[in-house]
């Protein structure tokens, strides 16, 4: 049996895998727990490297929020930016 961890990576990595013929995204991938940790910023699908395990402790839902705002602030007018904000429980702060 998949465990959660093992889920959300096959998603993140699906969508990626799926995003890769689209032009003008721009993914970024920030994984969080007592602090965040920026994966990918504002690349196109096919230049993200493979994911890591991201087994962090704690959801600080603050931290993960403030690197969105400042890689949407990044982001061109071209680009279309995709978000996608997954948690294993509720905000511990």
């Amino acid at each position: 049996m998949k465990t959660s961890e093992q889920l959300a990576k096959n998603f993140i990595q699906d969508l990626i895998n799926k995003r890769k013929a689209s032009e003008n995204d721009a993914m970024s991938i920030i994984f969080f727990g007592s602090k965040a940790r920026i994966h990918a910023k504002n690349l196109h699908p096919s230049k993200i490297s493979k994911l890591p395990d991201f087994l962090l402790s704690g959801t600080d839902f603050t931290l993960a929020f403030k690197e969105i705002m400042s890689i949407m602030a990044l982001a061109d007018e071209d680009q279309i930016p995709i978000i996608i904000f997954l948690t294993d429980g509720q905000d511990t702060v």
